[in-house]
């Protein structure tokens, strides 16, 4: 399954012409909004198919967290297609050592990269071979960037923004 950004064009349409691959957007456009939002159903499906997955691939995104909440094998991957001479910041490089929650990703061993179509192939085939290796560095995941995995965060996250908006007034 190919699940496009929900925030962001993906050329779906050229997706659907690749063998064994099923492209689909679980989310509608908004006009005058940042773009296309998900209903409460379509973040249902993507649960599912986080739960489903044998392996999950993402290319800079918070998905990768999403994936080690369910245990599954994350691959990163670090090129740009077949494009040669990327610039560094339009590149996919640049999320692996410029956003700050993932290099704290990687830090934990979670997470595979993958630099080129031939390591992304031997990284799915070990993922699919061998689904628990890193299973103890995806808990670290969870523990530095989910923990506590208790259900209450908005009750934590109401607590903080109340307590900042107290010291404004």
């Amino acid at each position: 399954v190919y699940r496009a950004h929900p925030k962001f064009q993906s050329p779906l349409e050229n997706m659907k012409r690749l063998h064994h691959v099923m492209p689909e957007r679980k989310a509608t456009y908004q006009e005058g909004l940042s773009g296309f939002e998900m209903e409460e159903a379509d973040e249902h499906h993507l649960i599912n198919s986080i739960y489903h997955a044998d392996l999950v691939m993402t290319a800079g995104s918070t998905f990768a967290i999403d994936a080690a909440v369910f245990d599954k094998p994350i691959i990163c991957i670090a090129f740009d297609g077949t494009a040669k001479n990327v610039p560094y910041w339009v590149s996919v490089k640049r999320f692996y050592d410029c956003y700050t929650h993932f290099e704290a990703l990687l830090e934990t061993g979670g997470v595979r990269l993958a630099s080129s179509p031939e390591q992304l192939a031997v990284e799915m085939n070990r993922a699919l071979d061998h689904p628990s290796l890193e299973k103890n560095e995806r808990k670290k995941i969870i523990e530095l960037l989910v923990a506590p995995f208790d259900g209450h965060a908005s009750e934590r996250l109401e607590h903080l923004l109340t307590q900042e908006v107290k010291k404004l007034l």
